[in-house]
């Protein structure tokens, strides 16, 4: 969502949800393109080949996504928790409310 602004010099200017003006395309392009060259020079002086770049993509997003969803059950978990600390309830019950929360946080 983005509205007007107008700048001190009565022009508008476009704000983004986040508050910071939108910067031109290709500045905002150059740090992921300056990025994008260095690996490309790093694989190719350490004479990776094109299986290795695609192994190790995977293998990072494996890894991300991974670290990701333990992450999430391992929220669930810890709110499941300190609200049954906050509500008197039966051992038998916190561990059922605790699986609930596990449970319902793989699907968030």
């Amino acid at each position: 969502m983005k509205t007007k602004r107008a700048r001190n010099d009565g022009t508008p200017a476009t704000v983004s949800a986040t508050g910071g003006t939108d910067a031109p395309t290709w500045r905002r392009t150059l740090p992921d393109l300056f990025a994008f060259v260095i690996g490309l020079s790093i694989a190719y002086l350490l004479e990776w080949e094109t299986r290795d770049l695609v192994w190790s993509l995977w293998l990072s997003s494996l890894i991300s996504g991974y670290a990701t969803l333990l992450a999430t059950l391992g929220a669930a978990a810890c709110i499941s928790l300190r609200v049954l600390n906050v509500v008197d309830a039966k051992s038998a019950s916190k561990l059922s409310t605790a699986l609930a929360g596990i449970l319902g946080g793989s699907f968030s």
